[in-house]
Parts: structure tokens; sequence; C-alpha cells
């Protein structure tokens, strides 16, 4: 599995209903119960869906911002075409900022209302490396969301909790005026996997 594709549950309650609802991953579970309660993205929203494979991020983004909002994924792996005029893929990998910066500007010359990121590294088994690589990947978020980003927008990243963690909340601090953590119930108990909300994008450190 590629550290730009989604953390992969077994088969599950939210695997059974994800396939009922026509969704192509559980996670999409995850994101809902976070607009459940938080009501981050509105429509006419600009998305940037970072890691979007397989595509359930982008099935229900879509329908938040209407038709006149629009969303924008990208993934080392090809998402396959949804039919929705609101949104456009492409192929690139998060490490690659040059790459990544070149397919946006080619897509839209707006920036994003909100970036969200739901990548994993591939995980090994060991809780301290598989964290490690889990901050390496959002630090690599946080730069794109520094230049496409909104002034006042918002980011919503999933993240490995541990001993990392708390510098990297300091990072985040330095460009949102407020951070909240969040685990949804979709995700796993024993995982350490979190969502971090990070509201009103304020400037590039």
């Amino acid at each position: 599995m590629s550290c730009m594709s989604r953390h992969y549950e077994t088969q599950d309650y939210y695997f059974e209903l994800a396939k009922q609802k026509g969704f192509n991953a559980r996670s999409v579970f995850k994101l809902q119960e976070i607009q459940e309660k938080y009501r981050i993205i509105k429509k006419n929203h600009h998305v940037l869906d970072v890691g979007c494979f397989p595509g359930s991020f982008l099935q229900i983004l879509s329908t938040w911002v209407g038709k006149d909002g629009q969303v924008i994924g990208f993934d080392i792996k090809k998402t396959k075409d949804l039919g929705l005029d609101n949104v456009k893929t492409f192929v690139a990998d998060v490490n690659d900022a040059e790459e990544v910066q070149k397919q946006i500007k080619g897509l839209t010359s707006k920036n994003f209302n909100i970036i969200i990121s739901d990548i994993a590294p591939n995980t090994t088994g060991t809780a301290d490396y598989d964290q490690y690589q889990s901050i390496l990947l959002n630090e690599k978020v946080l730069k794109l969301a520094q230049s496409n980003l909104c002034l006042g927008g918002d980011m919503i990243l999933k993240i490995f909790q541990g001993s990392d963690f708390n510098e990297f909340l300091a990072k985040l601090k330095k460009s949102f005026k407020k951070i909240k953590i969040f685990k949804p119930k979709a995700s796993r108990a024993r995982s350490s996997e979190i969502y971090l909300l990070c509201y009103n994008f304020k400037r590039k450190p």
C-alpha cells in the first residue's frame, strides 16, 4: 500500500455500510461524523482532498459543496472517474511539492477554503516509527496548506498520536488560530489515529 493511500480497515460494520451506500471506502464515515458535529464544509467551498484514493471523500464532498463548489483530489494511485462534474483528480506524491503545485495550478486559479488529508504511512507494526512517518506526511500537507489555503481557511488532518505529536501540534498553532482534536466512532478504538481540525488559517510562518 502506498503512503498516499487511505488506511484500510478489516471488513466490519462500516465496511458493509459503505458498500450498501455506494461509497468506495469505509473512511467516508469518519469525515461524515466530523461534518455532522462541526459543519466545516459549506456550500460553494473549494476543497482539496490529499490522498484521495479510492474516492470516498470525493463522493461525499461533492454533495456538500454543491454544483457551484469544487473538489480537487490527488493521490499516488489513480482514482477512477467518479462521474461528478464538480470533482477533478490528478496523480502525484505529496512528497513531490513542485509537481503537486504544478498540477493544482493547472486545474484552478483559486486558493482552497479547506484542505482535507486522510493519508497514512505504510504501517510496519512499530508504533513509534509509524507515528513518526505520519508526522512527516502531515508536515508536507501543512506546507501545501501554507501555499494554497485561503486566509481564514480550515484544514482536517489524520495523524497517529505519539511522542512527536506535541511538537507538530505547536507547528500547526503557528499557522491556525484554533486546533481541535477528534476521534470519530468509525475509527478503531485500538488505533492511535485521531483527526486534527485546524481552524482559521492566519499566515505562513
